[in-house]
């Protein structure tokens, strides 16, 4: 729909605004106005500049979701190198631990074995 100049100018000056101002005001307005085939151009333009972005969205979206499942594979593979090295440290402190306990139940054993043998010596 074309730009109507008489009729802006007529319902701008109804509207408080002076003529000359009207008139240089529909004059910029006509300078501007778009046709059918502007719009469908600017659409069409629209459209095109709309699909590459939106194509470049999904490009970084799906780099991220690679990247993130390359990192939380990463963070698999950590956690099972951490807990083989937990399981190893607990398995030689119980290991060292047991020794120990061997140590003190031998050491206890003599210790009674002593003392008995000292009151049975000095009894008998």
């Amino acid at each position: 729909m074309p730009f109507d100049k008489d009729k802006f100018i007529s319902q701008a000056t109804v509207g408080g605004m002076n003529e000359s101002q009207a008139t240089f005001l529909a004059d910029q307005m006509g300078m501007q106005s778009l046709g059918q085939a502007d719009l469908e151009g600017l659409e069409r333009k629209l459209r095109s500049e709309f699909g590459i972005l939106i194509g470049e969205l999904r490009s970084e979206v799906e780099y991220g979701a690679t990247l993130t499942r390359v990192q939380v594979d990463d963070l698999g593979k950590d956690f099972i190198r951490m807990e083989a090295r937990v399981e190893g440290h607990l398995k030689t402190s119980f290991t060292s631990l047991q020794r120990t306990l061997y140590a003190s139940s031998a050491f206890n054993t003599l210790t009674t074995l002593s003392a008995v043998t000292f009151l049975l010596l000095w009894l008998g």
